[in-house]
């Protein structure tokens, strides 16, 4: 179900990151979404590697609802600054296409 709101989103809220750490951003960013988290998310390293780009937000500990609501009104609407986010995730997806099939390689191997 979540695949398939992603794939008619605009951006994504990824759950999480707010006492521990964030859920997996990667099936947002599959679907070429900018997203938001958490302030806790070092556990994740491609939360780690998309924050420090256009295409992810970590919210701060305070001030979390303004800072989010700014994030939206920046790349939800058409002429925002969305095409700021668009070549760090195809850069972040092209670094990382295949892993799944590298993955089930290695399994297989085992």
């Amino acid at each position: 179900m979540l695949a398939e709101l992603y794939g008619i989103g605009q951006l994504a809220y990824v759950g999480g990151g707010f006492r521990r750490q964030i859920h997996s951003i990667v099936e947002p960013v599959a679907h070429n979404l900018p997203v938001v988290f958490g302030p806790n998310f070092r556990r994740s390293p491609e939360a780690v590697a998309l924050s420090a780009t256009e295409a992810a937000l970590a919210l701060p500990k305070s001030g979390a609802a303004d800072a989010l609501t700014d994030w939206i009104r920046r790349l939800a609407f058409p002429g925002s600054e969305r095409a700021k986010t668009e070549e760090p995730l195809r850069v972040f997806l092209q670094i990382h296409r295949g892993a799944g099939e590298r993955v089930a390689d290695f399994v297989h191997e085992c």
